[in-house]
């Protein structure tokens, strides 16, 4: 099966732990971010003593992670030439990377895996999937053709041996634009579930074209939305909503929490939300009950409640069968639980698996009807 084969898989990011556990260098920890205090306890746990942080952000710099400094990158260089340094942040992974060695350090001196995440993965992740090997064999017999198998398969490689070799086989650049599956072009709705300031919305102005009935956007934080509000003031028949698609109406209270993704559901994750934020939410079903939508494109990122916004939509989605491109990896339980529920509404969705990135985020299902 699928998941035996793949868990057979030598797990090398242990290597990289001993290595560290042996290593006579000073290791760095690069990004001081929201899980600083997680990474270092994590390490320190293990035998490794990191020698201090390093990170770009001048208003992190100087300050202190417990016992130990935040450095800027140059004076990294000039207390320790013989660094070894460990990425804490997986959004700029490649950026930081290309720094450190752009500043004279060789590959070597660099880890290439997320030891911290992959605990959480080994703890978690692992225990999940071993679980589900018949639902994993179902999603990848459904799958509509052999690339996105292909896509299921080296990503659950990756998550297994944190080898990037997998995703860069996998990785596409065009993130919910593929002319292959979409002929945006025939797309007389865009729904875009997780707005953010615009971006996604301008590209599918692009991509079909200008020929297009209407544009839905949701988004609830305050200042992304008059952000988005402003990108797109120049273009007719958009309606921006400032509301989280979920499964109920009215408020979400969202909770701070350790981690990188955020989701309305379990909490927002992150540096600069705090607990007493909330946000106003509707279903979708309630939100177009009396307004016909027809040849609809719905995107879905909205950070782990993207099962709740399906849920929210049920009738809608019956009742129009839209295309749908929608994110499947802020949790553990969404490559599987997506797809499935989605075809339990419309049997003949066709399913299909992209990856954006060269990391574990941005796969993206399509369900085209």
């Amino acid at each position: 099966m699928l998941v035996n084969d793949i868990l057979k898989e030598p797990e090398l990011w242990r290597d990289e732990i001993v290595k560290m556990q042996k290593m006579n260098a000073p290791v760095i920890l690069f990004g001081a971010g929201n899980t600083r205090e997680f990474n270092l306890q994590y390490f320190r746990g293990l035998g490794i003593c990191p020698a201090a942080f390093c990170d770009n952000s001048p208003g992190k710099v100087g300050g202190k992670v417990n016992d130990l400094d935040i450095l800027s990158f140059e004076e990294v260089k000039r207390k320790y030439p013989d660094a070894y340094f460990y990425i804490t942040t997986q959004m700029y992974y490649r950026e930081l990377r290309e720094q450190i060695i752009e500043g004279g350090y060789a590959p070597e001196q660099i880890s290439w895996y997320d030891v911290v995440f992959q605990l959480q993965w080994e703890k978690e992740c692992m225990r999940y999937y071993e679980e589900h090997m018949q639902e994993i064999e179902q999603l990848y017999q459904c799958l509509a053709d052999d690339y996105s198998k292909k896509v299921l398969q080296n990503r659950l490689l990756f998550l297994q041996t944190r080898n990037h070799k997998y995703l860069l086989e996998i990785r596409e650049r065009k993130q919910y634009f593929d002319e292959a599956l979409i002929d945006f072009t025939k797309v007389e709705c865009f729904i875009d579930l997780g707005m953010y300031t615009g971006d996604t919305i301008l590209q599918f102005i692009t991509e079909s074209k200008g020929r297009y009935r209407e544009i839905y956007g949701f988004e609830p934080d305050e200042n992304i939305y008059q952000t988005a509000k402003e990108n797109l003031k120049e273009y007719d028949n958009i309606v921006l909503v400032k509301k989280a698609a979920s499964d109920c109406d009215g408020r979400i209270q969202v909770a701070q929490a350790l981690g990188v993704m955020q989701t309305i559901e379990n909490g927002v994750f992150g540096e600069n939300h705090k607990e007493e934020n909330s946000f106003e939410v509707c279903k979708l079903d309630t939100y177009f009950e009396k307004q016909p939508i027809s040849n609809a494109l719905l995107k879905l990122d909205i950070e782990g409640a993207e099962m709740a916004a399906l849920r929210g939509g049920t009738e809608w989605i019956k009742k129009n069968r839209p295309g749908i491109a929608v994110c499947v990896y802020h949790k553990q339980e969404d490559i599987l639980e997506i797809p499935f529920f989605c075809k339990s509404l419309i049997p003949d969705y066709k399913v299909y698996l992209r990856h954006y990135s060269d990391t574990q985020t941005e796969t993206v299902c399509y369900l085209i009807p």
